[in-house]
Order: C-alpha cells, then sequence, then structure tokens
C-alpha cells in the first residue's frame, strides 16, 4: 500500500516526485508551492527560479513533458527575433519616393535593366553588391543630397574609370557631371573637346552651363599635326584658366 506523503508541507501521492532542485530548461525548481485548482483534478504546482531571474509557477506535466522552459522570456525573445528578421526582410527603410531613392533606382535601372537605353554603357561600369542590394548602405555612403545645391542633382562617380562603389559617389550637379565626364564614346579625336570640322580642328569648351567657347585651327595654314595638337594645347590651357576660377573641372574629366 503507497502511503501519502509531504513534500514542503503539501500532501502528495506516494508515487509522486520530488522536482525540487531539478532544471528544465531555463527554469530551476525551488519548492513544491501547492496545487493548482482544477474542475478535474489538482496539478501539483511547482515554484521555479528562470535563468533570467523571473519566478513562475508551473504544474508538473508542463515541466516533465517539456512544454514549459522559461518563465515566458524565451518566447518573448524567440517572437522579437522573428520580427526583428521580418522587419529586416520586408520593412522598408521610410525613404521611399525621396530624391536619393529615386536617383539610387535610376543608377540601379542603369546598370541592371537591359531595356535601359544606357545599359550598354553602364553594366560595364557595374554596381556593388552592396549599393545594389541595399538603399541604405547606398545612402550611408553618399549622404543626404546637401542642402543649397541647385538645379537638378544626381549620383556622380568621383574617379570616371571606376563604377558605383563604395567612396566613389558623390551629389552633383549637371554642371559638376559635365566637369568631370569621361571621354564620350563616339569621340573620334581621342581627346575630348576637340574634333575636326571641314579643314580645321576645333577646341571647345564650356565656360558656363549652356555657355560654349571654341577655338578653329585650320589644316591649310598649321597642316593637320600641328592644327590638332595647337587644338588640344588651347582646350587644356582654356581648361586650367577656368579652374583656377573654381570651375572645378576634374582630373578625370574626359578620359
Amino acid at each position: 500500500m503507497v502511503l501519502d506523503r509531504y513534500i514542503d508541507g503539501v500532501k502528495v501521492g506516494g508515487n509522486a516526485k520530488d522536482l525540487t532542485g531539478k532544471r528544465f530548461g531555463r527554469l530551476v525548481v525551488t519548492h513544491l508551492d501547492g496545487r493548482k485548482e482544477d474542475r478535474h483534478n489538482r496539478p501539483l504546482l511547482w515554484g521555479c527560479e528562470c535563468d533570467c531571474g523571473n519566478k513562475a509557477l508551473v504544474v508538473s506535466g508542463d515541466l516533465t513533458s517539456g512544454d514549459t522552459k522559461s518563465c515566458g522570456c524565451y518566447l518573448e525573445e524567440y517572437f522579437e527575433k522573428s520580427n526583428q528578421r521580418f522587419r529586416e526582410k520586408y520593412q522598408t527603410h521610410g525613404l521611399s519616393g525621396t530624391k536619393e531613392h529615386s536617383a539610387w533606382k535610376r543608377i540601379k535601372a542603369r546598370v541592371f535593366n537591359k531595356n535601359s537605353p544606357d545599359y550598354e554603357t553602364y553594366s560595364k561600369i557595374g554596381m556593388s553588391d552592396s549599393f545594389a542590394e541595399d538603399f541604405t548602405a547606398f545612402l550611408e555612403d553618399i549622404g543626404k543630397i546637401p542642402e543649397g545645391m541647385e538645379g537638378r542633382v544626381s549620383v556622380d562617380r568621383i574617379d570616371n574609370t571606376k563604377g558605383y562603389v563604395e567612396g566613389n559617389v558623390r551629389w552633383a550637379t549637371d554642371t559638376e557631371q559635365a566637369r568631370n565626364k569621361g571621354m564620350y564614346a563616339n569621340n573620334k579625336s581621342g581627346v575630348t573637346g576637340v574634333y575636326k570640322d571641314g579643314e580645321g580642328w576645333v577646341a571647345s569648351w564650356y565656360v558656363a552651363p549652356k555657355k560654349q567657347e571654341s577655338r578653329y585651327f585650320s589644316i591649310k595654314k598649321n597642316g593637320d599635326e600641328l592644327s590638332f595638337l595647337m587644338a588640344c594645347e588651347m582646350r587644356d590651357v582654356a581648361i586650367r584658366r577656368l579652374n583656377l576660377a573654381g570651375a572645378g573641372y576634374s582630373e578625370n574629366h574626359g578620359k
């Protein structure tokens, strides 16, 4: 005959196991607190201390079956991590529709969209994986468009021999873009701003947006080779003079 016995002053059956001191997940049983009142039975209710420092009361069956492994903190952490993964995957950055985001989408289209008229050129230039996959990475590198920039502003590659990569992007006006632009693909002379016009070579440059100056060097007077060299020298001198006045033509201009 199995006799009743007591644990922590609570009457239990003879087959009841004392769980005091045992660990179940994050919970360590400290004492038997009593019984849980239930319409069908009165299961033993154990006092437990969680690794997080909180205390909990858990019935025997939930402990031994593994249904309860913490005071509730484990589930909270699980949902927080799950929600964080969801936010990272689906939550937007809140900047859709801004000028910065629109500019980012335009350069992505240039590089990756085969239907873009600029694809043939810019697909060869390329874009870093981090920029292409994450607008916030791009924005962290380039920053927001500075206040006070007048006219249209777009993304400029600082070194136009490189692609849209970290450390090589900035915001620039159309004028700044033009003064950092590389050589056009259809250039036939091999020198930006120098072209052949009939019986002469011409050097041309912009002194201001939409305001162009040029000098003509006659082949008949100077010969073809000398006229070409004179046009190249003239344009080089003009650009250097403009830069002394703060024009901002870059070293990569025309290359």
